[in-house]
């Protein structure tokens, strides 16, 4: 993707909530609410609001490896649903993780 009229900002670190990557950018948009900041990992817009908000937010915990797919899918939405302040989605979506292996195990 392409970014017009994009301001040279102080650098600012922060891991990206698109990638995961840990970035120093300095390639944005400065508004009236807060900062947004290009990812020169993946090309997606972090936002900084005033109060110290990060949108999208980082997903805790890291990937788990050699997952069923289906399962991976859940466990990326709960993560997502975490990094997104969307704990009920994420506890809902943690409650269709466990049926779904308590069901594979028998």
């Amino acid at each position: 993707m392409s970014w017009h009229n994009v301001m040279s900002l102080g650098a600012r670190p922060f891991t990206c909530g698109s990638c995961g990557t840990f970035v120093a950018s300095e390639r944005g948009y400065q508004g009236d609410a807060g900062v947004i900041y290009v990812c020169p990992f993946c090309d997606t817009p972090t936002v900084f609001l005033e109060d110290g908000r990060q949108i999208p937010g980082v997903a805790p915990v890291g990937d788990v490896q050699n997952l069923p797919p289906d399962v991976a899918a859940l466990y990326r939405e709960a993560r997502g649903s975490l990094a997104a302040s969307a704990p009920t989605a994420a506890v809902l979506t943690c409650r269709k993780l466990l049926m779904s292996i308590a069901v594979a195990q028998g």
